[in-house]
């Protein structure tokens, strides 16, 4: 099984826990979420050139790891797509800057997690009522740039076998 997968949707969806445990299951390389570090050394509130950063420093960890690929599936915590929604989410608008670092990145199929899982408190989290339009906002823009994705729901090993089953049936057409 090989290719790229990224795990995307609203926050508190279990990304970061479903995106490490899906590389260790397929044995692949797990591409961590850049913008956690980013802001846990930040000693202030981000600002909108801040995602900018945030946005460069992810497509450097992607395309690191793509150029270091052994031909194992390579699994993203976020990718720059998910920077771009939540950066016209929060700001209305998308920066050149992000846009550019969203076309280089290499292509993904998206695994989409439904936010049917509880909120849980983190100080980068913000947004614990409006999972569900965020997650109408992704489909929307996946579709409007026409990006493959499949929806992921439900818990525990039900949302792990729907990923790894997705995986197998698309590595066959990347």
């Amino acid at each position: 099984m090989a290719g790229n997968f990224t795990i995307s949707g609203p926050e508190s969806t279990g990304k970061t826990y479903l995106s490490m445990r899906l590389a260790t299951l397929c044995k692949g390389t797990w591409i961590p979420e850049y913008s956690r570090s980013y802001l846990n050394q930040l000693r202030r509130s981000y600002a909108p050139d801040d995602l900018d950063n945030i946005a460069d420093g992810q497509l450097e960890m992607i395309l690191r790891a793509h150029e270091q690929s052994t031909g194992k599936p390579l699994i993203l915590d976020t990718d720059l797509l998910n920077i771009l929604v939540w950066s016209e989410l929060k700001y209305g608008k998308v920066s050149s800057k992000i846009e550019a670092c969203y076309r280089k990145q290499p292509p993904t199929h998206h695994l989409l997690l439904q936010a049917d899982l509880p909120w849980e408190f983190d100080s980068l989290r913000e947004n614990p009522f409006d999972r569900a339009e965020i997650f109408k906002y992704f489909i929307k823009t996946l579709q409007f740039r026409q990006l493959p994705f499949t929806i992921i729901e439900g818990f525990g090993a039900k949302r792990i076998n729907q990923c790894i089953w997705t995986m197998i049936q698309k590595s066959k057409f990347l």
